[in-house]
């Protein structure tokens, strides 16, 4: 859509009501899908004074990294050095309903709950990381049937009985069952999504790593995290 119109469009939106616990004047939160990896005609920066943009590229270059194509010390420039949006501008995640089934950016190397070791580390990652406004994906499980390098059951909707979506099953553990995934109620992700609201303000400092796949770093004096992609135990004196 062509910014000038979505601007007219959103500038007729009202202050949010107060009666809802909003202060006064505040103003509806606005992020934008745009599919920009850097040759397209369509520009996420067009829309950047509009609200956040989706910022593609994370999500596909996190995944080529857990799946070893790249080192993780590299992320030391994370975001903007990465020829990334800058981090006002970008809404960031590891993947959405389109990219989860191979279509759009990253293609088979985005990481999914299929690969559950993996998503953690990077859905950690991104959460500890004070790049971008972060997006985490809740969704639902189903069979794939990959032919020709795409998935033929891609287009198979939530669970259902006869049509109708079923309700989420919550387990004891408070995860999800009946065939929903609910990355959100993962002890690991919730957990780190604590994490970030604590350490919220502060910038990254004390950053180390091994030269390969091992990194950590320090969010301020607020909080610590350190992650091990290497086949190897992590043995070394870091800064807490």
């Amino acid at each position: 859509m062509w910014p000038g119109d979505m601007e007219n469009i959103l500038g007729r939106l009202t202050n949010l009501n107060t009666d809802f616990g909003f202060p006064a004047g505040a103003r509806p939160y606005i992020y934008m899908e745009v599919i920009d990896l850097g040759n397209e005609p369509i520009k996420g920066s067009d829309y950047f004074g509009l609200g956040v943009v989706t910022e593609f590229k994370y999500g596909m270059f996190l995944g080529e990294m857990m799946r070893g194509f790249n080192q993780m010390k590299w992320l030391v420039n994370w975001g903007e050095g990465w020829g990334m949006y800058p981090t006002g501008n970008a809404l960031v995640f590891i993947d959405n309903h389109d990219n989860q089934r191979g279509h759009g950016a990253g293609g088979q190397n985005i990481l999914t709950f299929r690969v559950p070791r993996m998503y953690k580390m990077a859905t950690a990652f991104m959460l500890a990381h004070p790049y971008g406004t972060t997006r985490v994906m809740s969704s639902y499980y189903w069979d794939q049937d990959w032919q020709g390098g795409s998935d033929r059951n891609d287009w198979i909707g939530p669970p259902n009985t006869n049509g109708n979506t079923d309700d989420v099953t919550i387990n004891p553990d408070l995860t999800c069952g009946g065939g929903w995934m609910c990355e959100h109620r993962w002890r690991q992700i919730y957990n780190m999504v604590r994490f970030r609201n604590f350490v919220a303000g502060t910038k990254l400092n004390d950053w180390w790593d091994n030269g390969n796949n091992q990194i950590a770093f320090c969010r301020g004096d607020k909080g610590f995290i350190a992650i091990n992609n290497d086949g190897g135990p992590l043995n070394a004196q870091l800064q807490v």
